[in-house]
């Protein structure tokens, strides 16, 4: 093999290299072959035969190891200087992991019996590959984590709404950003009030293929690097785009060849506060879910919940609700804001009351005594206009339960009325609501506290639960105690408290962030004249736990800096 001239110079400027004796890096140079990856190829693959080592000369790879599940994990992440592949070369065997590119790589490739070879005559490498093998074992004691995605950023939108993208992803994450303007539109980064964690860098080089190079050299001193980049279909706005993990875009309309060409993750959306909010905390790993219980009246405590939240600044994106939980959880994915929800609970003590006409009675009671096609109507003309979930302004999922089947049914699209009346419908009370060829009753009967269908969905689960569990049931023994037998009403509500309440010991805790549960044990489910009470238990369980809110939304800092958002 024929060396070209500058290898061992190239050597010297890989930390690796860079204290090794002249007559070492002469050696080595004459054995090592230099070989060109581009982001997201495969060096090679967990269980192949190891036949070579490789030193990083510029770029990222990525190690990952393939679980028995069929998920990645990331063991670690290399750049300039590291090696990688040495274990199945000194041990023998197959490759432990795969290495996968994630910045433009060159890769130094140096042979089994080359390797032995090297060792033999220049020990002192054993002694370099060993210093470094000892500080990735520190980190793997010391936990240190691997953030698997979105390390890489393209940014493409206008310098305001960059500006406002930026701070409030500062606010949500507390990371050492370093922001690289490629643009060549002359912004002002003196204007943007950015923290000292943040570093600005202006794009001057010639060579836009540069740029892969210039990310791996700052990639290990950094949390995170944006790239912000223009419209023009340049070389350099195509290097960045092709190196990104995450290209996102706000203003309108989608610049195709942006979109076509990204190969990581691409996001767009409009240039508005709110979306810029979202995009930015979904960057920072910050979305926010909101689980709302089943429990009939003592669900209007979910109103007090959600106005604490509201009146602190925690943003909510996705909302998964169950009966009560449903339909206050609809009403403000509708745009139903705090005041609006309080207003719905002050009207249903005469919504539930006979007085209101809204009960038409089954006089052949076979399935259920009321069959809701009033109560259904005046819900969809009166409160959500005959609005669709496409309509909604937050992601919205509604559980019911196929009565035939004992199925869970989740409800995410159509119109937004039918879900919330079949979640509701309490069976044996209502009759069961036939929607789209299936007879569905109350999800609370399969899945009282939602958790399961959006855990996976957003970073932050906040859950709220009125469900009284079998412990404040017990409490009950005075009723008992009475000898009275409950009424036929009683005893179907009862029924469904036992069923929630024993789902309740096994579904919280496990996955949420936050579970607030009000006091509300001591009100009956159907006492909705008691309104004005539940919202203030609801509100009292958020207020105790406002710390702990904002400490999920803002982790870094002590005063959170809480936005209003228009």
């Amino acid at each position: 093999m024929v060396t070209k001239p500058d290898m061992a110079l190239n050597l010297r400027r890989v930390p690796f290299f860079s204290l090794l004796p002249e007559q070492t890096l002469t050696a080595m140079a004459r054995r090592l072959r230099r070989v060109s990856y581009q982001k997201g190829d495969v060096v090679f693959l967990q269980g192949e035969p190891g036949d070579a080592m490789y030193f990083i000369e510029s770029g990222q790879v990525e190690v990952v190891a393939q679980q028995e599940d069929g998920k990645e994990n990331v063991l670690a992440r290399l750049g300039p200087g590291s090696f990688f592949g040495e274990v199945a070369l000194l041990l023998g065997g197959t490759r432990s992991a795969t290495v996968r590119v994630v910045i433009d790589a060159v890769l130094l490739q140096l042979h089994k019996e080359d390797l032995e070879t090297l060792l033999e005559e220049h020990p002192v490498i054993a002694i370099n590959m060993s210093r470094e093998l000892s500080l990735r074992l520190r980190r793997t004691i010391h936990g240190e984590s691997i953030n698997r995605v979105w390390r890489l950023v393209a940014l493409l939108a206008d310098e305001p709404t960059a500006m406002a993208f930026i701070q409030r992803f500062e606010e949500v994450s507390a990371e050492r950003l370093l922001l690289v303007d490629a643009t060549r539109a002359d912004w002002q980064p003196e204007q943007w009030r950015l923290s000292n964690r943040v570093e600005w860098y202006t794009w001057q080089q010639e060579n836009p293929l540069a740029l892969p190079i210039f990310l791996s050299d700052n990639a290990a001193d950094y949390d995170r690097i944006i790239m912000f980049i223009s419209p023009s279909d340049t070389l350099l706005n195509r290097t960045a785009v092709g190196q990104a993990d995450v290209v996102i875009e706000l203003g309108t309309p989608v610049t195709h060849w942006v979109s076509s060409l990204a190969g990581g993750v691409y996001w767009h959306a409009l240039a508005e506060p709110r979306a810029v909010d979202y995009m930015a905390r979904k960057l920072a790993h910050k979305t926010v879910g909101l689980v709302l219980s089943s429990g009939n009246a003592r669900g209007l405590a979910h109103i007090g919940v959600i106005q604490v939240l509201e009146e602190v600044g925690v943003p909510v994106d996705v909302i998964a609700g169950t009966s009560m939980g449903a339909l206050v959880g609809a009403l403000y994915a509708a745009g139903y804001d705090a005041e609006g929800l309080q207003t719905f609970a002050a009207h249903l003590p005469w919504a539930t009351s006979w007085r209101s006409g809204l009960y038409d009675i089954a006089w052949w009671p076979r399935h259920g005594f009321i069959k809701g096609a009033k109560a259904r109507r005046y819900l969809a003309e009166q409160w959500f206009h005959h609005k669709t979930f496409r309509d909604l302004q937050r992601r919205l999922y509604v559980v019911a339960t196929d009565l035939v089947t004992g199925q869970e049914v989740v409800f995410h699209t159509g119109p937004v009325t039918e879900a919330v009346w079949a979640s509701a419908c309490i069976p044996g009370i209502f009759q069961p609501f036939f929607y789209n060829g299936r007879y569905l009753v109350d999800g609370a009967a399969v899945n009282p506290i939602p958790i399961s269908v959006i855990e996976h969905e957003v970073d932050i689960l906040i859950v709220v639960s009125t469900i009284p569990s079998l412990s404040e049931r017990r409490t009950r023994r005075a009723i008992a105690r009475a000898g009275r037998v409950p009424g036929l009403v009683n005893i179907i509500m009862g029924v469904q408290e036992i069923m929630g309440a024993v789902m309740l010991e096994h579904q919280t805790q496990h996955s949420a962030d936050l579970l607030l549960r009000p006091h509300v044990s001591d009100i009956g489910g159907f006492e909705y004249d008691r309104w004005e009470e539940l919202i203030a238990r609801g509100r009292q369980a958020a207020e105790s736990s406002v710390e702990s809110i904002q400490r999920l939304l803002y982790p870094q800092v002590a005063v959170p800096l809480l936005s209003v958002l228009s």
